[in-house]
């Protein structure tokens, strides 16, 4: 991208679990932090591509408290590599997860206080990968004209398939227009309406990456959600800071911070504002949220089955196993998710995904 007139401040989140990828991904080494084919995290690729957008490295990082120092060497050795920056990486601690509009408002009232209410962020989630990397620069150069116009603007995702994991978006016809208007957001629909959106034609997948200035977020949110802002202004306030010569660091105040709503940006804002846009973008995205998309970075074999590590088959299809640290060997089964970690064994059905969260419900319990 050209110099902007206004900086361009990536900012990313990597402060959630990552359930979903039970129990391999963990509070102690969440799903950014994970190990693909290739030998990078989800986090590497996703700093890499910040770094297309923002050469000089100024960076904003929302990530859990317990996680600082591990996301802070991953940063180190990423910027590391790129000469002659002047880079100022950030750091936002949240003490627990609060969702989406809460890190995403902790980070815009950081990108004001240390650069400009009229800064763009670009806010990415640490858990997709994105294989056309050209495509997302002209989109994010559309998204920064539009943010710096006063709208909030969404990435959709031509959808391949009905997919029940991912948001959706209503795009208002724009023909010839590299965006659109955003006739609604649709959070997780059931699998007949994922069928019936995608059949439809008007629908995009919501990519969860958002272009906008710190200035249009603050003021949507608070003519929407001002119980929201006020405790996270609550929690920076009376949060702890520090500077270097290399960026800052803000510790959220914990008791605060867990008084805030915990709620999706979607659900928060874009699913009422009259502020939003969506650029079509096909990037090649991928969401890694569940075990079918992780078991798709594997190649498979002639029976549908995916490995990773020490795994012995005999008589098995369309079988996923992720076995590291010990041999795994499955007979005669089929369409089986098998994870074998230090920590636990997971075994589940390939159509069980949704109930994973209820599992993990009732280990929690059980634990507590």
């Amino acid at each position: 991208m050209n110099a902007p007139d206004q900086p361009i401040i990536p900012v990313l989140l990597s402060g959630g679990v990552g359930s979903r990828l039970w129990p391999l991904s963990c509070p102690a080494h969440p799903k950014p932090f994970l190990t693909l084919p290739d030998g990078d995290s989800l986090l590497v690729k996703t700093l890499q591509r910040a770094l297309l957008i923002q050469p000089n490295a100024h960076l904003m990082n929302v990530t859990n408290r317990e996680l600082y120092f591990q996301t802070k060497d991953t940063v180190r050795k990423v910027v590391d590599v790129v000469p002659d920056t002047d880079g100022q990486q950030h750091y936002v601690l949240e003490p627990c997860a609060r969702n989406t509009a809460a890190a995403i408002v902790a980070s815009a009232l950081r990108v004001q206080a240390l650069y400009s209410d009229q800064a763009v962020m670009l806010v990415m989630p640490s858990d997709h990968l994105i294989e056309h990397e050209a495509s997302f620069s002209e989109a994010v150069r559309i998204a920064y004209d539009l943010a710096t116009e006063g709208q909030l603007v969404a990435f959709g995702i031509p959808p391949k398939s009905a997919e029940v994991g991912f948001g959706y978006i209503k795009a208002a016809v724009a023909t010839g227009s590299p965006f659109s208007a955003v006739e609604r957001f649709v959070e997780k629909p059931d699998l007949p309406t994922a069928q019936a959106y995608v059949a439809s034609g008007e629908y995009l997948w919501n990519a969860g990456i958002f272009c906008l200035t710190p200035s249009t977020l603050l003021s949507e949110m608070q003519r929407y959600a001002p119980e929201l802002v006020e405790a996270v202004q609550c929690a920076v306030r009376q949060g702890e800071s520090g500077h270097s010569a290399t960026g800052s660091c803000l510790e959220l105040d914990a008791g605060a911070f867990t008084q805030v709503p915990s709620i999706s940006i979607d659900h928060a804002l874009f699913e009422h504002t009259d502020k939003s846009c969506v650029v079509p973008c096909d990037l090649g995205w991928r969401d890694i949220g569940t075990w079918q998309a992780w078991a798709n970075l594997w190649e498979a074999d002639a029976q549908c089955n995916q490995v990773h590590g020490q795994v012995q088959l005999l008589d098995t299809h369309n079988t996923f196993i992720h076995s590291p640290n010990a041999l795994t060997a499955a007979v005669g089964v089929k369409d089986l998710i098998i994870v074998n970690t230090d920590e636990a064994l997971l075994i589940a059905h390939k159509d069980a995904q949704p109930a994973l969260g209820q599992l993990l419900t009732q280990l929690t319990h059980k634990r507590s």
